[in-house]
């Protein structure tokens, strides 16, 4: 009769607060970022307390790290909300040289990210694959039942992954094709325009400056409205 393992988990939050100061207008706030760090641990037992404390340490010891990380954050909360300007780090890290090459910047960074991870999951799905043949080849060879219940899930892992393969490769043949139309819109903008388009990028990718196929999606949506003008793609 074989032994249960209990997996404890234990999950701890904290905010962080974060000065920020608007690199137009100076207003000073402070953006609060949540943090959230899980710890685990096993145990025979069902309800272990020494488990569940070395649980909660793990976590404590997560967060702490996590915090500090999140101190240097200047992604998330950055935009003023009196004038809808950036803070000074944001720009900094962003666009310190304009929001003109920051725009083109993050559009060309998305596309690799999804060439990138297209072939990713092509290797994963041709692992998957390759990992099947493997088990049902020695099953044969050691004159063995196969494995069918092994066999359904790889194929499923390699259908999944396939599936993401071709939709990150779409991404990426999209963006390509429109590139050099999104560069040509882009630089034909007014300051006023390319903050707009910034804006709306920030509040699209769930309100952070970071990596998120809102860059790709909102410059191209322009585009896809055949004008080309940045005013008619206002919500």
């Amino acid at each position: 009769m074989g032994i249960t393992v209990y997996t404890h988990r234990v999950k701890e939050s904290t905010t962080v607060r974060v000065n920020r100061k608007c690199s137009n207008c100076e207003l000073e706030w402070t953006a609060d970022l949540i943090v959230t760090a899980e710890g685990k641990a096993d145990s025979v037992s069902r309800n272990d307390p020494s488990a569940l404390e070395k649980a909660k340490k793990e976590a404590l010891a997560k967060l702490e790290l996590m915090a500090q990380k999140k101190k240097k954050d200047v992604d998330e909360q950055v935009l003023c909300p009196k004038c809808l300007h950036f803070s000074t780090e944001a720009m900094d890290k962003h666009f310190r040289k304009g929001y003109t090459d920051g725009l083109l910047s993050k559009y060309k960074s998305e596309e690799w990210r999804n060439l990138f991870s297209s072939f990713g999951f092509a290797g994963l799905s041709l692992a998957a694959v390759g990992i099947a043949i493997l088990v049902s080849l020695k099953a044969i060879n050691e004159d063995k039942p196969i494995l069918l219940g092994w066999i359904i899930l790889l194929g499923g892992l390699s259908v999944m992954f396939a599936v993401f393969f071709v939709k990150h490769l779409r991404k990426f043949y999209l963006s390509t094709k429109d590139h050099s139309k999104v560069a040509k819109m882009v630089r034909s903008c007014s300051d006023d325009e390319l903050l707009q388009l910034v804006v709306r990028c920030y509040h699209e990718n769930n309100n952070t400056l970071g990596h998120g196929d809102a860059w790709i999606q909102v410059l191209s949506g322009v585009i896809s409205k055949g004008s080309g003008v940045v005013s008619d793609y206002r919500s």
